[in-house]
């Protein structure tokens, strides 16, 4: 729990470097957002109406929507961007960074792309959440800006939280294999898929200072 807590942490502090586009330079000549979503399984918590009955976790899902965003469009900066996206089941928002470690140009005409990132956030909620995202897409010819992607998505988060009105927040127990003692203190997995996909109007938006994540 307390590394993916700090990563997330860290990941955070990276992502809000680019929070909000500064004024137009020379060396900040445009700006770059993506539509961000990913739909993955996980556990949610359970409780039933008897306020002796344990917090447990279910098998479940959630529907993540938001933005990727860099206040620039050179190549390096945007290996280290900012994510902001909600859980459209909790209302929950996130906000962090991602890293790319693998973001290639392949194929016949070198058109195509391959890529793999790192990611964490940490919610409204005092959730973190750590991310790795593998995928292909596709570049444009014109602008040599990367257009989309898309692939599988695996990670951790913290403990699903039962909201009832005895005890609210208490987190859902899991059992660790080995030791078969609860605990509220063991992140949760989450896996599915993901997608980016270049959004022109809110990129010139973001440059010219008329939009930020959240508006």
């Amino acid at each position: 729990m307390k590394k993916l807590m700090m990563f997330a942490a860290a990941m955070t502090i990276v992502g809000g470097a680019f929070a909000q586009c500064e004024l137009p330079t020379a060396s900040n000549e445009c700006a770059l957002v993506y539509t961000f979503k990913a739909s993955v399984k996980t556990t949610v918590a359970k409780a039933k109406i008897d306020c002796d009955e344990i917090c447990y976790r279910n098998k479940g899902s959630k529907s993540l929507k938001g933005y990727l965003y860099v206040c620039s469009c050179y190549c390096e900066d945007f290996m280290g961007g900012s994510l902001w996206f909600e859980d459209t089941k909790t209302d929950e928002v996130f906000e962090g960074g991602l890293g790319w470690s693998i973001l290639s140009r392949i194929g016949k005409k070198s058109m195509d792309a391959e890529g793999f990132w790192t990611g964490g956030a940490q919610g409204d909620e005092n959730t973190g959440i750590t991310m790795y995202a593998a995928g292909f897409g596709a570049f444009d010819s014109k602008t040599g800006v990367l257009k989309n992607m898309s692939g599988n998505i695996v990670g951790m988060m913290d403990a699903p939280i039962c909201a009832k009105d005895c005890e609210v927040g208490a987190m859902a127990v899991a059992y660790p294999a080995c030791d078969w003692e609860s605990s509220e203190d063991v992140p949760t997995v989450l896996f599915g898929s993901w997608s980016i996909s270049y959004n022109k109007k809110l990129s010139q938006k973001y440059y010219a200072g008329l939009w930020a994540p959240g508006l």
